[in-house]
């Protein structure tokens, strides 16, 4: 082979690697500008609704166990038993593209009302949110909010996980309940 074709190889070698590289960062900039628009539609293509759901209920089951171990609250081992049948009630509506939406503008969501219905989640006022973007591996990615009003130091992560080789969905967030 002659050199002109190596570094041909080589180029394409290396521009298919940055682009691999940069398709979550592209996936991550789709759903903030969805969310900016107010595009549902486009924002649900990048959630994993099962796998979102899923770690929801596995993030409100384990603070429930939590409160459940609490000696001192002499109810935390039945709000745990009764908690857990309308968990994946609250699941279901919490985790929708309006409720993903108000929560990346920077809106808290408020679980009270009915649970069966539409007034489940009430948002509260647009804080100011700062993001950033990282890999945590090759397969996962997340998208980092901090609150920069709160004293605090509130931060919620998406985390985006490789589904093939090129495309990213939403399969959870980590934030404290």
């Amino acid at each position: 082979m002659n050199r002109t074709r190596i570094a041909l190889i080589a180029g394409l070698a290396l521009a298919a690697l940055g682009y691999l590289s940069a398709t979550p960062y592209i996936a991550a900039h789709r759903m903030l500008t969805a969310v900016t628009d107010g595009d549902a539609e486009t924002l649900s293509e990048y959630i994993d609704f099962p796998a979102l759901r899923q770690s929801f209920k596995d993030q409100l089951n384990a603070a429930m166990l939590d409160a459940a171990k609490d000696e001192s609250n002499p109810f935390g081992a039945l709000g745990a038993l009764l908690g857990g049948a309308i968990v994946e009630r609250v699941i279901d509506a919490y985790v929708t593209p309006a409720g993903i939406m108000t929560m990346m503008k920077g809106k808290k969501l408020d679980i009270s009302g009915e649970i069966d219905g539409m007034d489940l989640l009430q948002p509260s006022d647009e804080t100011d949110l700062s993001y950033a973007l990282s890999y945590e591996s090759w397969n996962r990615f997340s998208i980092a909010f901090t609150n920069n009003e709160s004293k605090a130091e509130e931060e919620v992560k998406l985390i985006l996980r490789r589904q093939g080789l090129t495309d990213w969905k939403l399969t959870g967030i980590e934030r404290s309940f």
